[in-house]
């Protein structure tokens, strides 16, 4: 067995479909995302969600701004509807 690595990951994808890996290491959203950007196929692509996977965070912080928090909490319980609309259409999976 061979580990190939690359920060590449429409290369990544382009290698799985050509059979020349047998599996690449991808978050689910990336790879749903880079699928359907940059492929035109048929053939899908499993994810296994039983294998472990890492979880993602985005954060958001500052010393000198908190007003800018302040704001970003209100706009996230203000507009959570809205967030999770957006959530469904892009095929975002919130582990």
């Amino acid at each position: 067995m061979k580990v190939l690595e690359s920060e590449n990951v429409v290369e990544m994808i382009y290698l799985l479909y050509k059979e020349r890996v047998d599996c690449i290491y991808i978050s689910h959203n990336v790879l749903k995302y880079n699928i359907n950007e940059f492929f035109d196929v048929k053939e899908p692509v499993y994810f296994q969600h039983q294998l472990p996977i890492g979880k993602q965070a985005y954060l958001l912080s500052t010393i000198n701004h908190p007003e800018i928090l302040a704001k970003f909490d209100v706009f996230l319980k203000n507009n959570q509807k809205k967030i999770n609309l957006l959530k469904l259409k892009h095929q975002i999976i919130i582990e």
